[in-house]
């Protein structure tokens, strides 16, 4: 979704009114997942406006369907056939396991 209509304290996105607090707290750039920061009035832009703090794109994803974008494909990646995940360089993590026994100190 990209923002429009940038005023002191709002900006339009996909239709809708939004305030930059909303938009810092639960967005993320659309192109490289970057946070947003509000930027105030300068000689480049003449009125407040939120971008990418990373690449300044106006172009904006919502946190959560972003975290769900991954997990679905991270599913795919891992349902593919073992040849494929070799090609693509795909590598399964095996978890550390650690014991929880009292460390023996010897003295």
């Amino acid at each position: 979704m990209k923002a429009t209509g940038f005023t002191r304290n709002h900006c339009t996105l996909n239709g809708k009114q939004i305030t930059y607090k909303k938009l810092v707290r639960g967005y993320r750039c659309d192109d490289c997942g970057g946070r947003l920061v509000e930027f105030p009035p300068s000689g480049v832009t003449p009125q407040w406006h939120v971008a990418c703090g990373r690449c300044g794109g106006h172009k904006f994803t919502h946190e959560l369907r972003m975290q769900r974008e991954k997990a679905e494909a991270s599913e795919v990646m891992e349902g593919l056939p073992a040849e494929l995940q070799k090609a693509i360089g795909l590598t399964k993590n095996k978890p550390q396991i650690f014991s929880l026994a009292p460390v023996e100190i010897e003295i």
